[in-house]
Order: C-alpha cells, then sequence, then structure tokens
C-alpha cells in the first residue's frame, strides 16, 4: 500500500538550522502540549505497555486472555483517534476531548485493583483505550498547528522527542511505586495521574488557528 502514499515536498521550505531549532523549541504552546504528551506517555507505558498485562497474570490470564487483553487496549486507540480527531473535536473542540481522553484513562486506570476478573479487566481496558486515542492524536495536532508551514517537521521532531521521555519513565516510575507500596498503589497513582492531566489539559492548553504567515513562528497571547 505504501507505492500509493505521495509525498509533497516544498522546494521553498528553509532549510533546519540550530537557531531554528531553538526557535521552535521555545515556542510556549508546543512546550506546553509537549509536557501534557510526556504525562500522557507516563500513564500508557506504566500500565498498557508495562504492568497491566502483570495484573492480568495476576488474575490468572492465559495466552489468548492476553492477546484479547492487547488487542481490547490498541484497537478502541485506533478507532478513537479517528473519531475524536474528526467529528469530536469539530462538534466539541479539541480541548474538551483531550480533557474527556484523560478523564476516561484516569477512571478506568484507577479501578483496575478492584477488578478480579480478566473478562472485567479487558472491559476497562477498552474504555482506557479509547481514552487514549482521544488524546494522543489531537495533542499531535496542536504541537504544530500554530506553527508555519516551513516549521512544522522541526516542531513534530521536537515535540516526538520530548514525549518520549515519558516512555522511558512510565516504567521506572510504576515499577519504583510497586517496590514501595505494591501494584495497587502504581495503578491508583497513575488514575489519578490522568485526573491531573485532565485538569492540566484545562490550564495549559490554548486552542490557536492555524499559521498563514510564511516568515514567523505565529506568537499566540494566553
Amino acid at each position: 500500500m505504501s507505492f500509493f502514499l505521495i509525498e509533497n515536498t516544498d522546494i521553498s521550505a528553509e532549510k533546519i538550522t540550530l537557531k531554528g531549532v531553538l526557535e521552535v523549541a521555545s515556542d510556549s504552546i508546543l512546550l506546553r502540549v509537549s509536557f501534557v504528551a510526556i504525562l500522557s506517555q507516563i500513564m500508557t507505558f506504566a500500565t498498557v505497555f508495562g504492568f497491566t498485562p502483570v495484573f492480568a497474570q495476576s488474575l490468572g490470564a492465559g495466552e489468548f486472555e492476553m492477546g484479547l487483553l492487547t488487542f481490547f487496549s490498541t484497537f478502541p486507540t485506533a478507532v478513537a483517534g479517528m473519531i475524536g480527531g474528526g467529528f469530536l473535536s469539530s462538534k466539541y473542540g479539541e480541548k474538551k476531548v483531550v480533557i474527556f481522553g484523560f478523564l476516561l484513562v484516569g477512571v478506568f486506570t484507577v479501578i483496575i485493583p478492584y477488578v478480579s476478573s480478566i473478562t472485567t479487566l479487558i472491559i476497562t481496558q477498552t474504555f482506557a483505550g479509547f481514552g487514549r486515542g482521544f488524546v494522543m492524536p489531537i495533542l499531535m495536532a496542536l504541537s504544530i498547528k500554530h506553527i508555519e508551514q516551513s516549521r512544522r517537521s522541526t516542531a513534530m521532531g521536537f515535540y516526538q522527542a520530548i514525549y518520549g521521555v515519558g516512555m522511558f519513565i512510565g516504567p521506572i516510575l510504576m515499577g519504583l511505586l510497586i517496590d514501595w507500596r505494591g501494584l495497587e498503589t502504581g495503578f491508583v497513582f497513575m488514575g489519578v495521574l490522568g485526573f491531573l492531566t485532565a485538569f492540566l489539559s484545562y490550564k495549559l492548553i490554548k486552542l490557536t488557528t492555524p499559521s498563514s504567515y510564511p516568515d514567523q513562528v505565529v506568537k499566540v497571547s494566553n
């Protein structure tokens, strides 16, 4: 299918320079969205790509159940990405969809320690998967929406490098929490972090309009 992809190149795009990278990296909106994305990745890699499978095994999940857990944790993310980035964002606004997504992740992470069957765990992770799907595509769009076209690749590279920090921190933080107070405490902490990130999204994310200026990064006032 990749043979049918068409790449649009801009021959007038400015070359990437250290000065240009620093200018993009200092953009306040990009930094705010990137910080929220770090917290999102901390929760994702601490749970679904970290210790949720460990909890499933403690419930007696076999290989087939583990496969179902992976499927129902990830497939809803793809579905929610299409719905959240399209219909829901146009109807309710990108910011509200992101907040709702974090609330879903928070609720269905907090209740994990109180689940007693693998079937119920799969159901909770299906809803959490929808939450992650509402969050990540929209954050990715918001990180570059206000940046001029010629600098968007630089902004996206910075954004992805920054949220990668969360992928590294998440499993380590979860492991420390588990060593300290047990697996249940780790999930409760990550769920509360979901609620906190929803609040931070409300406070930090500023909606903007796409950049229409070819010669500068648009500065959006708070």
